[in-house]
């Protein structure tokens, strides 16, 4: 939370505010905050993968 989810919310509004407000900013900014809700919500069993491959 601390070191990824909190620093973002910090950024929501200037970054709406940024956008005017726009309807695809504000959506950018709903579907991140859905994502942290599920991450507090279940952070027991929740976690990250990233794979690269060649």
């Amino acid at each position: 939370m601390e070191n990824n989810y909190k620093p973002m919310e910090a950024r929501f509004e200037a970054y709406l505010k940024q956008n005017d407000n726009s309807e695809l900013s504000g959506k950018a900014v709903d579907d991140n905050k859905a994502g942290i809700d599920l991450y507090e919500k279940f952070m027991d069993y929740y976690s990250y993968g990233f794979y690269i491959a060649k």
